[in-house]
């Protein structure tokens, strides 16, 4: 087919405009005159060319993308005889045309052109290559139907054959920068982690040796490795896996210490510092499948890189606790790391030497797990995790809502130790004093686990306390009102048959104490809760006076919650039993205390089904 004059000098006059923003339609009229042939794709390709040396700048993109210009060049890059130099052009153009253009990543995006690009990435053709990657990265940079769309058709493969090379040039750099933009969708990171481990595996090579061997020459491209690494495995187990086994995770680990800096400017400083945050997220990550637990823990090499890791910078004690909170997951372990490796001890003397919350919140956690075998509670309670966590509830730490909440629970657990709860119900402790701070709190917040939580701290003090002889005078500090008011309403409100039954127990323990004047004197003002109305604040929500109100706040009083708990099927036997125990124990409670009005009438709900 032999190039016509007209088609021809259409060419030749877009050629020598100044500009091609108002050229569209020209330019579409001209590949329309130029049936694809021998003759004429000498032709196409300058046109090509001289276009995507045009959307370099961004004036034309727009306008062009307007008129049909993106249709045009996809149409002829399908076309069976394409030659190579006009599939580069096309990329070219394709790529450009997108740069910060969503309009028209989506007009690519329409031309079904995608799986033209899978057989373009097929042919594995070295011109090539580099301008594929930059159509990947190009138009899909933040624009999500085009990375599901390149993902769909086997992309992510096709750019991790380029992850193979050993070292880091210009056609890695671009592959690795549109990896990254697909490992947004969830599919491109499921092939990652199920088609090709090795992709990962490579990753980390390529990031270790931009770091032993290229000296952090290029920060962008390390931190664009580890984000995309990081997103890979940062749900998925299989991931998590080639990484730990990958060989690099000692690498990793060194990574964060002091003596890897830079010695540019800020900005490199700053990208330096974010990179290590994303490598410390990757080593916990690695070392959180359950399938590590066991071989990690008696690992003794790790085991003391993870100790020194403790010891380091603040990004080092970061990652080490969370991996040591990771590793805490059975009674067994965390025992051993409190009896023999003195873990807690540790983390107490580290934790005020730091303000990092998230530092903070990572120790705070694997307290709590050193916290749940019973053996370990007395020597926290020794080592003065009691007095740690205390200062937490104090308003000033509001904001640290996370924090707060371990902290009570840490001290919910530690309850349980007698001496512990010695410790907490400590009056001599100023500032220190944890029932105070406990019930300060409790009055201060308004989130209902934080209260249930708070509550079931007195719980377990009031289970502790009355089990142990002569402890009269720590039991007067939790038969109080607050305290019992707490504890009933907590048994009014839940929806969790367990906290109910607890809150029946100690309720039960308290009342029961009713034989001596000073117990009496105590219960006197504790009686008439157990009849007392709902809160003012149960029926304002009810009557949707609080229009932010739970729209299953509950209205009944305690005591008629207590009589639907005891016909109630849904809860286990034991449990109906213990309510029918706290009311002949309530019955008695207010008849030593010489209230037979209230008395009777606990005995009336008692007595109707």
């Amino acid at each position: 087919m032999v190039v016509s004059s007209q088609a021809q000098a259409q060419v030749e006059a877009i050629l020598a405009a100044d500009s091609l923003t108002t050229q569209g339609a020209e330019i579409v009229a001209a590949y329309q005159l130029l049936t694809p042939g021998p003759s004429t794709w000498p032709l196409i390709v300058r046109l090509t060319e001289h276009i995507g040396n045009a959307v370099r700048a961004p004036a034309p993109r727009l306008p062009l993308g307007e008129s049909g210009v993106i249709d045009e060049i996809a149409l002829l890059l399908k076309h069976a005889d394409r030659p190579t130099d006009y599939c580069i052009q096309a990329l070219r153009v394709l790529g450009n045309i997108c740069i910060d253009q969503d309009e028209n990543r989506q007009r690519v995006l329409d031309t079904k052109v995608t799986s033209t690009i899978a057989d373009l990435f097929a042919l594995n053709e070295p011109k090539m290559n580099m301008f594929l990657c930059g159509f990947c990265l190009n138009t899909s940079m933040n624009y999500e139907p085009m990375q599901k769309a390149l993902t769909e058709h086997g992309m992510v493969a096709s750019l991790c054959v380029f992850l193979k090379a050993r070292e880091i040039g210009a056609l890695e750099t671009m592959a690795i920068k549109a990896l990254d933009n697909l490992v947004n969708v969830e599919e491109a990171r499921a092939q990652l982690n199920n088609e090709s481990s090795e992709a990962l595996l490579d990753l980390l090579t390529l990031f270790v040796h931009a770091w032993r061997v290229d000296d952090l020459e290029d920060l962008e491209i390390m931190e664009t490795m580890a984000d995309i690494v990081l997103q890979t495995i940062l749900y998925d187990d299989a991931g998590q896996l080639v990484v730990a086994r990958s060989g690099h995770l000692d690498d990793l680990m060194q990574f964060l210490e002091n003596d890897v800096t830079v010695d540019g400017d800020k900005e490199d400083q700053d990208r330096l510092n974010e990179m290590k945050n994303s490598v410390g997220k990757i080593i916990i990550c690695a070392t959180s499948p359950d399938e590590l637990i066991d071989p990690l823990y008696h690992d003794d090499v790790f085991m003391e890189k993870l100790f020194i890791m403790l010891r380091g910078n603040a990004r080092m004690t970061e990652a080490a606790v969370y991996i040591l909170g990771n590793l805490a997951r059975t009674d067994e372990k965390c025992e051993g790391l409190v009896q023999h490796r003195e873990l807690h001890k540790q983390l107490v003397g580290m934790f005020n030497q730091t303000d990092n919350a998230l530092t903070q919140n990572g120790m705070l956690g694997c307290l709590r797990h050193l916290c749940v075998p019973k053996a370990n509670r007395a020597l926290l309670g020794d080592a003065g995790v009691i007095e740690l966590v205390t200062p937490l509830l104090d308003p000033s730490k509001d904001m640290l809502k996370r924090n707060q909440f371990i902290a009570v629970t840490i001290l919910k657990l530690l309850a349980s130790e007698p001496a512990n709860a010695a410790r907490m119900l400590n009056t001599q402790n100023g500032a220190n004093n944890v029932l105070a701070n406990l019930q300060a709190f409790y009055s201060r917040i308004d989130d209902v686990g934080a209260k249930s939580e708070t509550t079931r701290v007195y719980i377990q003090l009031i289970k502790t306390v009355w089990l142990q002889d002569d402890t009269s005078h720590l039991r007067t500090h939790l038969a109080q009102y607050s305290i019992v008011a707490s504890i009933t309403e907590l048994v009014r409100t839940t929806k969790f048959p367990v906290l109910k039954n607890d809150g029946y127990v100690a309720l039960t323990i308290v009342l029961a104490d009713h034989d001596t004047d000073a117990a009496k004197g105590l219960l006197k003002d504790v009686v008439p809760l157990l009849v007392a109305a709902a809160p003012t604040n149960a029926i304002a929500a009810s009557e949707d006076l609080d229009p932010t109100a739970d729209d299953e706040s509950e209205t009944r009083s305690f005591m008629q919650v207590v009589h639907m708990d005891r016909v109630d099927d849904k809860l286990a036997k034991e449990i109906r039993s213990n309510v029918d125990t706290f009311l002949i124990m309530a019955a008695k409670a207010a008849r030593a205390v010489d209230n037979d009005a209230i008395a009777k009438e606990i005995e009336q709900y008692n007595n109707t089904d």
